[in-house]
């Protein structure tokens, strides 16, 4: 059981994106890339007048109108990582927000990531719709470009993992580099850019990586973390922790952890009997109280 949460199902007209200050966490979807029933594992957090986005695949936009919001609803973006089911709805945000709705949502993302983002995924749908001054767009004007401050953390890392922290609003963002794609490989220097999230420093959101037992022993060790949200698959191998790997965890470890971008064939399995929280639910608030 883990302290100070209240899980809720969501059942209004409309996702509301603020609240009387707790953190809050919504899921647009659960399901892993290719999942058909769980859309994808895109993220709203909330607290109090502060929403952010973190990621917005190519189903999140079917996602968000079951809620009855849309694209103009987003004023503060987080990109983990270039995979579809992160980015792939991204065009939409861009397109509709400048040429319908006429604004410009915040986008908090890396040196490193920007470039990689519009030049290989994003410019494509986005940079030739127009050209101003006889030159075609960029990236900035569709967003209000964010950096984070780069920090050092003088913890136990073997490898440099590029963190960086930003306020957002009332909430504090702390990136750092996983290690996602390709398959194969342990040094961090071998990894395309890919990022997961400390959230309030009591949250940690894995985004997408392979099995890390250090990195999540490091900083359960230095935070004081309240809940774990890991993605998981099914079978070994591949560019993601599997189930049997993530059971290898510390008791106190699993005990935390909230299992998300499943596949569609997780009725199966119970969670809880393997000492983890359990899998995350579509159409659920959790609230850090």
């Amino acid at each position: 059981m883990i302290k100070n949460l209240k899980v809720y199902r969501f059942n209004e007209d409309a996702l509301p994106l603020s609240n009387n200050g707790e953190l809050t966490l919504y899921f647009l979807g659960c399901g892993s890339a290719f999942a058909k029933t769980l859309y994808q594992n895109n993220l709203v957090i909330i607290k109090g007048n502060t929403s952010i986005f973190v990621d917005f695949g190519n189903r999140a936009p079917e996602a968000l109108a079951k809620v009855e919001l849309n694209v103009s609803n987003i004023d503060n973006l987080i990109l983990t990582h270039s995979h579809a089911d992160h980015i792939g709805g991204v065009e939409e945000i861009a397109l509709m927000n400048r040429y319908f709705y006429k604004r410009k949502p915040r986008l908090y993302i890396t040196e490193k990531y920007k470039d990689i983002l519009w030049n290989e995924s994003l410019a494509g749908g986005c940079k030739y719709s127009e050209k101003k001054e006889g030159k075609y767009l960029e990236i900035e004007d569709f967003f209000e470009v964010v950096y984070p401050k780069k920090i050092k953390l003088n913890y136990d890392f073997k490898e440099d993992r590029d963190v960086s922290e930003i306020e957002i609003g009332s909430i504090n963002i702390i990136f750092y580099r996983t290690k996602h794609i390709p398959s194969g490989y342990k040094d961090l220097k071998d990894f395309q850019i890919s990022y997961g999230l400390l959230i309030d420093k009591r949250i940690i959101f894995t985004s997408d990586t392979i099995f890390d037992s250090e990195l999540l022993d490091i900083l359960v060790k230095n935070f004081e973390i309240d809940a774990i949200f890991h993605d998981c698959q099914f079978f070994p191998g591949g560019v993601h922790a599997s189930y049997e790997e993530l059971k290898t965890l510390s008791d106190n470890i699993k005990s935390k952890i909230f299992l998300m971008h499943y596949g569609d064939n997780y009725s199966t399995i119970i969670p809880e009997k393997d000492g983890f929280a359990g899998f995350v639910k579509q159409n659920f608030f959790y609230s850090f109280l």
